[in-house]
Parts: C-alpha cells; structure tokens; sequence
C-alpha cells in the first residue's frame, strides 16, 4: 500500500534536508489474519554510479502526540530505525511488523511515522541538490502479509490428519531477510569505485508442507516437504532464491582501466521453498 506524505519542510540551518509525517491506512487489513510480515520500502530516486550525492542520514520514528487536526501535527516518538546511505539512491527497507501488529490491534494508535533525512556535508558539497532531488523523488510503501488463522492449525490440539502439521508453522516462514553487503567489509574498496556496497539479502525460513502453497514453492517443493511429512528421511524443502535482479559496478582493473560491468543474479528479490 502507497504511503501519504501530510508535510513538507524545506532544507533548515541543522542539515535537515526533509522532515515529513508519513500514514499508511491500515483498514484492509482483516483483524482475524494473522500478520506475518510489515515491511516498509523508502524509494530514495533511481540509481546513478556516475552523480553521487553526500551521504544522509534517515531517520524513522513512530508518530505520537497527534494534538488537533489543522492546528499541529503529530511529533516524533519512539525510534525505529536510524541508517546512513551513501548517494543517496536506491530503496532502504525497515521491518515493521511490531509497529503494524500494535497499529492493527488498534487502529486509534495508528498515528503514522515521522521521517527526517539530514545530509552531511556544507553547500559545496551538493547538499541542496541532494535534498531538491530527494523531495521529488521520495516514494514509500508498505507491503503487508498476513495469514488466514484457519490455514495454521493449533499444535495444542489434537490433529486427525495422518500428516502431521509442524509446530509454529505460523511463525519463522520463508521470506526473505536484508543483507546489506558493505565492499569496504570485504576489502574491496580500493578498486571498486561504484556503489560502495549493495543491498544483496538472503532467503532463511521453515518451508512445512503445510504452509507450501502459500511461500511462492515449487510442484516439485510441494511434494518434497509431502514426502518428509511421511518418511523424516527425506531431506526438507529449503528456502531459496526465487527471483533475483542485478547490479552494474563500476571498477578499476590491474592496468587501472576503469570499467563498467553489469552483474546478473546480485540481489534477492523473492524467496520461496525449492
């Protein structure tokens, strides 16, 4: 679901390049499903190895203290995420699902989010053309998944079934998870000129043959984790890439010859049970 950005504040004196109250409207949510994953995803602009901005600082809270509409708007609360982005470029992704399960447990509380990018750097540095280009490139959306309780029966009860369904099978499910891979971590830095690093992720979770058709699995998954349900010898299905995308990089080789080279299969997109 799109965000809605209810205030804009221009570049102040602190380095503040934007402050803005950002809501997402919840009411599609079913309160009987059962949340298992809120991910918020910040669309900074379009990448460019060539125009890179100063580094920024985005900082995410939760909404509080609302006072009345028209008068003030909601204050910054409780911090949920504080990350530095070289460029800045790219999308920045933040789990929310503790903030969305409150939210939707009672939606009186659902006050929004406060943002506030602050850029490093003096006007030489292209601080005003960073936060001109993030005020109109700015996006946010909040991707919600949430399970039919019927679908992941109690493993308190008694089950007739002659497959047995694996206990938590609601919880701890294949998705994927972030992995930011930093060059500088590696070493690799002295010859990679752009990006310093790239948002690779990585795929971890339960594939039980309960839960299969719904994890984006495979036929041949489907009857892996059926064939393990019956005989434990039978390895697991496994959470694995799905879908992936690439990055282009831009390097110097040995003879310091740079180079713009694009790499296939770099990032994680999707995940789900092979």
């Amino acid at each position: 679901m799109r965000g809605f950005f209810l205030n804009t504040q221009n570049p102040s004196r602190d380095g503040s390049c934007l402050q803005k109250y950002l809501y997402f409207n919840l009411s599609a949510i079913k309160e009987k499903g059962t949340l298992t994953m809120a991910r918020l995803t910040l669309d900074l602009g379009p990448r460019s190895y060539y125009n890179l901005g100063p580094e920024v600082e985005v900082a995410l809270s939760v909404a509080e203290e609302p006072g009345l509409w028209g008068r003030s708007l909601p204050k910054p609360g409780r911090m949920l995420a504080l990350q530095s982005v070289p460029g800045p470029q790219g999308s920045l992704h933040f789990n929310l699902q503790d903030v969305v399960k409150d939210w939707n447990g009672n939606r009186l509380e659902n006050l929004g989010l406060y943002l506030e990018i602050l850029a490093k750097g003096d006007r030489h540095s292209g601080v005003e053309n960073t936060c001109d280009r993030l005020l109109r490139s700015l996006h946010a959306s909040l991707l919600v998944v949430t399970l039919n309780p019927d679908h992941c029966p109690s493993s308190s009860r008694k089950r007739r079934a002659a497959i047995p369904v694996p206990k938590g099978s609601c919880r701890n499910l294949c998705h994927r998870h972030q992995l930011f891979i930093n060059f500088r971590d590696l070493g690799w830095h002295k010859w990679i000129i752009a990006p310093k690093g790239f948002m690779a992720n990585y795929c971890h979770g339960d594939c039980p043959f309960s839960m299969t058709t719904y994890l984006n699995s495979s036929n041949y998954a489907f009857m892996q984790a059926l064939m393990h349900a019956v005989d434990p010898k039978v390895p697991k299905a496994v959470c694995i890439p799905t879908k992936l995308s690439p990055i282009s990089m831009l390097y110097q080789d040995n003879d310091e010859t740079v180079i713009l080279r694009h790499y296939e299969d770099m990032v994680v997109d999707e995940c789900g049970c092979g």
